[in-house]
């Protein structure tokens, strides 16, 4: 397996651990359960029926060369994920909460 694909599998690990309880990375509780809706890839509103699920969406990956003293060559490789988090609740004002939940669930585990 290549090191892209294990960056994107232990992000996607990660997140599933967002269970509604205390997280294993310790002093913080999380706001959601996403019933380990987490999936690599893109899937439109209109083909998700589970709430809330979260989208995990590899970019392209960027290199940098950067040679260095004595001809050392340092390599910076730059891998941008894409989340994206589908959300309902029959009223708006919930779904701004919900939002704000698993945003700080997400910064947590990242």
């Amino acid at each position: 397996m290549s090191q892209r694909r294990d960056i994107v599998k232990t992000l996607i690990d990660n997140l599933m651990l967002i269970d509604g309880t205390a997280s294993p990375f310790g002093g913080y509780v999380f706001k959601t359960s996403v019933h380990e809706n987490v999936y690599r890839g893109f899937k439109p509103l209109e083909e998700i029926n589970d709430f809330p699920s979260i989208y995990v969406v590899p970019g392209a990956e960027t290199r940098d060369y950067n040679s260095g003293v004595l001809g050392n060559i340092k390599i910076n490789s730059l891998l941008p994920v894409m989340l994206r988090c589908y959300i309902y609740d029959e009223e708006d004002e919930l779904v701004n909460e919900h939002i704000n939940n698993i945003t700080q669930d997400i910064e947590h585990i990242i």
